[in-house]
């Protein structure tokens, strides 16, 4: 695709308005098919989360095998286990309002060249005092200064005072950086604290989530409707990613699921945003049998009713002009329909990478400052009047790559051992371990309950009256059978009381569950004779798991940070930020611009 191509992509609201039928089904097909090939790839570890959901969700009635009212019980090792580490992480990483820390890149070189240009200065004005010295006794003993001598103080105290000079420059300019960092922290802070309201909410949640489904995914992105920048948690299971994705930047497709009412959707089609489609074309009753769970006529009418406002919304690859090279977009499909709503680009202008001439490749618009330079260069040289192209003049920009603007943040837990993309949690390591739990307690409740309720079989001569009978608390039963016919007509049922083996072996499954979620009690191998020193590192030993898994997170949060960053060079605007940073001359351009610092997540979980 041409550069001219690329750019009014990136205009276009919605680009499936430029395209026919034809091409709009073709690729809603695609678009659905990839989605259930990436969904396939998830099966493995999707069984595994669907399995530890089933496995926390409580039980309030008794199993019906093997009787009727049998033990159910559910161990709560997985909910202790993200509970434990929710807690400690919303603590640890969320206390501090300022998450967001705007990092000077370069300042400890200026540093260390300021010290070594003052270390400099230093040798040469004890040099210059010697020297200095030297004339002084000179001019004392009437003799004439040296002329050499002279030119050598005044070529120091030149020399001396160039290298204050750069130092003061170099001082400057750190605290010219200072400065700027520290308005774009300030901003940066109140917007994750206060101008995007559900932000901190939504990311005290995600602690708790995470450690149980291992991957959980967020999107960051500028809404028009609320004026202001989102972040939207796309938890399980609302996304789908092929396992053979190496990194979420680079993912050949990555499908949001989401539902959207008729009518906000009808507010999106008078917008302007998306397509006006029949949204049951494609529904056909008699497949609904294959949709899961819908087998009679009423989940026929909550498909029609609730299924059809199920979209697609996938930020994938497509070749639009046929040229062979594909470049990113975000394409919302109907579900239902199987109809495009809305095609945008995925990439701005520095995702256009293009090379011009020799120059090696770059973003377009530097290489469009590139080529102006060399043109000023060359005018100069030749002592010519410069004449500099038009900035829609892009003749001899030949587009290299496209680089997909960011816009999802994958938060992972435990990397995958297979080296698969999706990260695991508790569910994939602790799954079988609670299940095991559960079948040893409930086999050692229900051996309780037989051992504790009295059964017995009586002969066949016995009649104290037809049927089963039971006896109430505390009632003594009169009866006309003698005794010795009593005690052999009547034969009790005797059951073991519970294993204490299957005890021990319950109670090692559910230390060695323990174990691996690190969550040993500090305190019993802390002493009243231990010394302060010994017990901190106890405390800090025991937490080096969670610390670990915390530090993935805070990887992740700088990650969004920067796409928050990129959002606000693009739709900030000055009063806003003058008004939060206290500054009237300040520009978010100036302060906003890619090159001189470094986003990170300012949290410690140390």
């Amino acid at each position: 695709m041409s550069v001219k191509s690329l750019i009014k992509a990136m205009e276009k609201t919605n680009i499936a308005e430029d395209l026919d039928d034809h091409e709009l089904h073709e690729i809603a097909s695609n678009v659905i098919q990839r989605a259930d090939e990436d969904r396939a790839s998830m099966r493995d570890w999707m069984d595994c989360v669907d399995e530890g959901l089933r496995l926390c969700k409580p039980e309030f009635i008794g199993k019906s095998e093997p009787w009727d009212g049998a033990s159910n019980y559910k161990s709560t090792i997985l909910t202790e286990a993200s509970n434990d580490f929710g807690n400690r992480a919303g603590m640890e990483l969320m206390r501090d309002r300022r998450l967001v820390k705007a990092e000077i890149i370069g300042i400890e070189t200026l540093q260390n060249v300021i010290e070594k240009k003052s270390g400099e200065i230093s040798e040469m004005q004890e040099q210059l005092d010697s020297i200095n010295a030297q004339a002084e006794q000179l001019k004392a003993s009437g003799q004439e200064l040296d002329p050499e001598l002279q030119k050598q103080i005044e070529a120091i105290a030149s020399e001396i005072k160039e290298s204050t000079a750069a130092i003061k420059q170099k001082k400057l300019a750190i605290r010219d950086k200072s400065q700027r960092a520290d308005r774009v922290t300030e901003i940066m802070n109140w917007q994750v604290n206060s101008n995007m309201k559900e932000w901190r909410k939504d990311q005290k949640r995600l602690m708790y989530s995470l450690p149980n489904i291992g991957t959980i995914f967020k999107k960051t992105f500028y809404d028009e409707a609320l004026g202001r920048c989102v972040s939207h948690v796309i938890n399980y299971p609302d996304f789908i990613v092929n396992q053979a994705t190496v990194c979420i930047e680079e993912a050949r497709s990555f499908t949001h699921v989401f539902a959207m009412s008729e009518s906000r959707a009808r507010e999106r089609i008078k917008a302007g945003v998306w397509l006006e489609v029949d949204r049951f074309k494609n529904y056909d009753p008699k497949n609904d049998v294959g949709i899961e769970d819908n087998t009679n006529e009423s989940n026929k009418t909550l498909y029609a009713n609730d299924n059809a406002d199920s979209y697609y919304e996938q930020y994938c690859w497509i070749d639009l002009d046929d040229d062979g090279c594909e470049e990113p977009y975000i394409v919302t499909v109907h579900k239902a329909s199987q109809s495009v709503m809305r095609i945008v680009a995925r990439f701005d202008f520095d995702g256009i990478i293009v090379k011009y001439k020799d120059m090696r490749p770059m973003p377009l618009l530097k290489a469009q400052r590139e080529r102006a330079a060399d043109i000023l260069k060359d005018a100069e040289e030749f002592g010519v009047e410069p004449q500099v192209p038009d900035a829609m003049d892009l003749t001899g920009f030949k587009v290299v790559r496209v680089d997909p603007k960011p816009v999802l943040t994958k938060y992972g837990f435990i990397p995958s051992y297979d080296g698969s993309f999706l990260d695991m949690g508790f569910f994939h390591f602790l799954g079988s371990a609670t299940l095991a739990s559960n079948k040893a307690t409930n086999d050692l409740l229900d051996a309780g309950t037989l051992a504790n309720t009295a059964m017995g079989i009586s002969a066949k001569g016995f009649r104290k009256r037809q049927g089963d009978f039971k006896f109430k608390k505390g009632q003594i039963m009169a009866t006309e059978i003698p005794a010795d016919q009593l005690q052999s007509s009547i034969y009790m049922l005797n059951f073991k009381e519970p294993s204490q083996t299957l005890f021990q072996l319950n109670e090692g499954i559910k230390s060695s569950a323990g174990s691996f979620i690190a969550t040993s009690d500090a305190s019993s191998q802390i002493q009243s004779n231990t010394s302060p020193t010994t017990a901190l590192a106890i405390i800090q030993e025991s937490m080096i798991p969670q610390t670990a898994h915390m530090g993935l997170i805070i990887d992740s949060m700088s990650d969004e940070f920067k796409i928050l960053f990129s959002l606000n060079s693009e739709y900030l605007n000055d009063d806003e930020y003058r008004a939060v940073v206290g500054d009237a001359e300040a520009s978010y351009s100036a302060d906003f611009a890619t090159d001189g610092l470094s986003i990170v997540c300012g949290a410690n979980p140390e």
